[in-house]
Parts: C-alpha cells; sequence; structure tokens
C-alpha cells in the first residue's frame, strides 16, 4: 500500500464524467497516511481549510471517491493531490477539461465565468510553450508557486514536486521517498534528472521555498505496525 501526494500546474481531470464535492477531507480520508491529511500552517490544518483562497475537494467518479486535491483559487492552481496505490496504476489521460462548479459564485454575480480556476482560454498564449502540466490521474508530478503568471491568471509555479509513503512488508515498517525538479524549459538533449531526496529534505525545501513547518504525513511517514494474528 502507498500513499503517495503529487502537485500539478492546474487542475484537469482525467475522467470525463467526474463528480467532485468541496468538502473537508475527512470525506476522503483514505487517501492519506493514518487517515491525516497534511498540516500546511494557515492553509491546512486537521483535513480543513484554514483559509478561504484554499479548497479542498474530494475527487468522486462511478459513486466512490477516487483522489482528493488541495485547490489554490487565488492562483488557480493545485497546492497538491493525493491517492493511494495499491496495485498497477494505468494512467489515463483525456482532452476533457473538468471544471468544478462549486468552486465558483453564481455567473450573475461574479461578472466573469471562472473566476477561481483556469479556463483553456488561460493557457494561450503565443509567446510561451506552455501546458496545463500533470495532476493525478494523468500523471505522477507537478508545484509550489512561483513569482508569475500565465495571462495575469495561472500561476506559473517554482518548481514540482512528488512524494510518498509506502509500506515495506520485507522489513515491516514504513519508507518514504520525494523528488522535485524545478519548473524550467529544458532540452531532451541536455539529460535532465529529477532530484531524488528524502521526505524530510523536501519539508525543508517547502519550508524555505513556501510555507514554515509543512508536515505531509502523519509522523513523518512512521508508525508503528501491529499485526493481529488468529
Amino acid at each position: 500500500m502507498m500513499f503517495v501526494l503529487s502537485t500539478a500546474v492546474f487542475f484537469i481531470l482525467a475522467f470525463p464524467a467526474i463528480n467532485s464535492e468541496v468538502v473537508d477531507f475527512s470525506k476522503c480520508s483514505e487517501f492519506f497516511f493514518n487517515g491525516q491529511s497534511p498540516v500546511i500552517p494557515g492553509i491546512l490544518v486537521n483535513s480543513n481549510s484554514q483559509n478561504n483562497n484554499y479548497q479542498t475537494i474530494c475527487q468522486k467518479y462511478d459513486g466512490r471517491y477516487r483522489f482528493a486535491t488541495l485547490y489554490d483559487t487565488t492562483h488557480r492552481i493545485p497546492v497538491f493531490s493525493a491517492y493511494k496505490v495499491t496495485a498497477d496504476v494505468r494512467n489515463s489521460e483525456t482532452t476533457v477539461w473538468m471544471e468544478e462548479p462549486q468552486l465558483e459564485l453564481p455567473s450573475d454575480e461574479m461578472g466573469m465565468p471562472y473566476e477561481n480556476q483556469a479556463t483553456d482560454e488561460d493557457y494561450i498564449d503565443n509567446n510561451l510553450d506552455v501546458n496545463r502540466g500533470h495532476l493525478f490521474p494523468s500523471c505522477h508530478s507537478g508545484a509550489v508557486p512561483g513569482k508569475n503568471k500565465l495571462n495575469e491568471r495561472v500561476n506559473i509555479p517554482s518548481f514540482m514536486w512528488m512524494t510518498f509513503c509506502c509500506y515495506n512488508s520485507s522489513s515491516e515498517s514504513w519508507i518514504s521517498q520525494a523528488y522535485w525538479a524545478p519548473n524550467q524549459d529544458e532540452n531532451k538533449a541536455d539529460n535532465v534528472t529529477i532530484n531524488e531526496i528524502s521526505l524530510q529534505e523536501l519539508q525543508i525545501l517547502l519550508n524555505k521555498e513556501w510555507v514554515n513547518v509543512v508536515q505531509l504525513f502523519y509522523s513523518n511517514c512512521n508508525k508503528k505496525v501491529i499485526f493481529h494474528w488468529y
């Protein structure tokens, strides 16, 4: 069993008919290690958003929850998506762009159709080669907010990261690992590699670049496993 947290450039859903719910993460706690979501001071504590600019979304498809997303409506990008891997995951992609109506006020009150999330039009820029980025279940990476915006609406992240907390049956213990990379143009010929670091190193990086005292997994993915024999 593996619990994964990943980030993304934008909120794109790989299921064509998904029903998401803007509710606290206690509704889909199965996607978090020990049932507890990350602790991000001032943003997310005890599975609840601490700031109206951040929305907790339980992504639902075909009658059951599939993953969870913390969404930043100010920067119009996700903070992270959380999901659980128990077998081979076959990712799928779709050209269907999904919006979350619960993130918006009625259009007659807003003055524009999508105030709190990006649309296809936001990614049209003749001077830049950009894409929407990656978000489970379409892909496994993604993003710390940067200083620049695309079309004055969508934040361009400074770097992307992913981390997991996984049970190792051989050692009968939980282990973790993390990855990160700057969000910048690169050529395939450059043979750029993704940086592999520890969970603790990633949290130090997030503390420096984003929010202080971030804890991504309960007890830093360190929990005693108790087996009951019958």
